[in-house]
């Protein structure tokens, strides 16, 4: 059923699109409460950026989601890792260590299979190099959309096209892998 959903929600129906946008309301509360299990080192607002990222990476990979969890389950694991990344942020600015990667699992849902770093790796330098160093800012060193813009002094809405542009060629390319990895 989920599967359906998202195939016509991919596909612009309307209604579907609705259904979907109430589903995702689950969101911030999966945010909140993995952020609460984990220690809880952010605050309101990096919180709320949190959500906004785990929505952004929900939407991007979409077209990946073959229906072997609840989306609930799906998006589980994309807060989590959000989580994870602004963490990580937080304690190269010298906030609050991360919690240990081993407790995260134990208390996580059933994970799907995702790529092997080394081929992301291998087909994100496959992209142009513009393309390349957009995404790279924006998911390795944890950047806005805006500072990226700001630091190629470019307008925001092409550093935002060239992303979803390159995420759309990488996802293209890697779903060979997608299918091998998760069958």
């Amino acid at each position: 059923m989920d599967l359906r959903l998202t195939r016509e929600v991919l596909a612009g129906e309307a209604d579907a699109m609705e259904a979907f946008i109430e589903r995702m309301a689950c969101v911030p509360r999966l945010v909140r409460e993995g952020h609460r299990r984990l220690g809880g080192s952010l605050d309101e607002h990096e919180l709320d950026d949190v959500t906004q990222e785990t929505l952004t990476a929900i939407w991007i990979k979409l077209g990946g989601f073959e229906g072997r969890a609840a989306l609930e389950t799906w998006a589980f694991r994309f807060g989590r890792n959000e989580i994870l990344k602004a963490f990580e942020k937080k304690r190269r600015r010298g906030g609050q260590l991360e919690p240990d990667p081993a407790e995260l699992t134990a208390k996580a849902p059933p994970e799907e299979t995702s790529i092997d770093p080394v081929s992301l790796h291998a087909r994100l330098n496959q992209l142009d190099n513009i393309s390349a160093a957009i995404v790279r800012a924006r998911h390795f060193d944890q950047k806005s959309f805006q500072e990226i813009a700001s630091s190629r002094s470019e307008p925001l809405g092409t550093v935002k096209t060239r992303y979803y542009r390159a995420i759309d060629r990488l996802r293209e390319a890697l779903d060979p892998e997608w299918r091998r990895v998760r069958s």
